[in-house]
């Protein structure tokens, strides 16, 4: 019988990130507090409804690219709709509503990125945070995503990606720390679930990581990145089953865009099953991939190994 060592992958992913709509209804000069907000198609169906907090705040996330409608309805209020075209405005866009009394005509209402001057500053400082944090300029993004998360403190995107900017600078508990305070804004935020999914996965606390995932799991998670660190939690578990089905959709969903890692992951679950040429294959597919990096000379062994039992290649 064949024994091949299984490779423990920590992976170090940069977050992801989708798109999310923050906004602010006003009543004359005074923030409206506790007032529906519904979140429409371009075609008026409702998608998601939330209420505005005591400072008028209001926010929707795990959203993508496309033309949506953000309305308030307030009894002795007409209603108000505002038009947000996130494919133009990027990946994050800001509305405020102004609430006029019904039969008042009121004056004309803003377009959606007209808003005052503190969540244009927002805006604005988390437009340049982003682009440094795409750059991977991760030091200097850390500036402009903080300030944006003072001027609007209910953006859970906002704080995501400056975990991102913290995490990509190596400074990993300031990242946890905005992780987990976008949690607190949005509890089934899947993007930062995932992020400090990672962490926990990284230090081997896979019941954890897996806990943060089951959280998130009914509202945008299903992604490769989301897959991918419930496989690793599940794995870690010895729940193979699973993590074979997560690891599958993970490389499914991220196609065009591999991650050597999985492979070699998955090829540790194939041995186990003494599937041997699928692992063969996942262990050479990740060496294809990654020829240096850091599992590469562990696999050029096992697969040396492979090849010296007459461990054939699977079948096309």
């Amino acid at each position: 019988m064949l024994v091949f060592g299984l490779v423990t992958v920590a992976l170090m992913a940069q977050g992801f990130r989708t798109k999310t709509i923050v906004g602010r209804i006003w009543m004359g000069k005074a923030a409206a507090p506790n007032v529906q907000i519904d979140l429409q198609t371009s075609y008026g169906t409702t998608i998601s409804t939330t209420y505005s907090d005591q400072d008028g705040h209001f926010g929707f996330s795990d959203l993508t690219g496309g033309i949506y409608k953000v309305s308030a309805v307030a009894q002795g209020f007409d209603p108000v709709t505002e038009t947000v075209n996130l494919g133009e405005s990027g990946d994050e866009a800001e509305v405020s509503l102004f609430l006029h009394a019904a039969n008042s005509s009121g004056p004309a209402k803003p377009g959606p990125l007209s808003s005052p001057s503190l969540q244009k500053k927002a805006l604005a400082s988390y437009q340049q945070g982003r682009k440094l944090l795409d750059a991977k300029q991760y030091d200097q993004a850390i500036a402009p995503l903080t300030e944006a998360v003072a001027a609007a403190p209910l953006s859970a995107m906002a704080y995501n990606d400056l975990g991102s900017a913290y995490f990509g600078a190596r400074k990993v508990p300031q990242a946890q720390r905005s992780w987990q305070q976008a949690l607190r804004i949005d509890p089934h935020f899947a993007p930062a679930a995932v992020n400090l999914a990672r962490i926990e996965n990284d230090g081997n606390h896979w019941q954890q990581a897996l806990k943060l995932l089951q959280k998130a799991s009914g509202k945008g998670a299903d992604t490769w990145p989301f897959h991918l660190e419930r496989g690793r939690s599940e794995y870690g578990l010895q729940q193979w089953q699973a993590a074979f089905d997560d690891l599958n959709q993970a490389l499914k969903l991220g196609a065009g865009t591999p991650w050597p890692q999985i492979y070699a992951l998955r090829a540790n679950l194939y041995v186990r099953a003494g599937m041997y040429p699928q692992a063969r294959h996942d262990f050479e597919t990740y060496l294809k991939l990654d020829p240096t990096g850091t599992l590469a000379p562990r696999a050029k062994r096992i697969v040396a190994d492979m090849v010296a039992h007459g461990v054939p290649e699977p079948a096309p």
